[in-house]
């Protein structure tokens, strides 16, 4: 899913749909989402250090290691 994209397709539409609705967002939750935004646009040099401070994660190892493939290949 990363590598046809669909993981982009997917995370465009979350953060659409949660910044229609940011003020119902806590300003902590907001701040994430805007890290996450940032993120998903950086210079390849910048993302390890923004996903660290996004607290962005994937429940298992592989999940981790495909989002840190994902993120670095701007398949996000």
């Amino acid at each position: 899913m990363v590598l046809e994209g669909q993981w982009i397709d997917w995370n465009d539409r979350n953060v659409a749909a949660l910044r229609s609705n940011a003020i119902l967002l806590t300003p902590q939750n907001l701040e994430a989402l805007e890290s996450f935004s940032r993120l998903r646009t950086a210079p390849l040099w910048r993302k390890l250090s923004l996903w660290r401070r996004t607290g962005v994660y994937r429940q298992t190892i592989l999940g981790q290691l495909s989002l840190v493939i994902g993120l670095m290949l701007r398949r996000i």
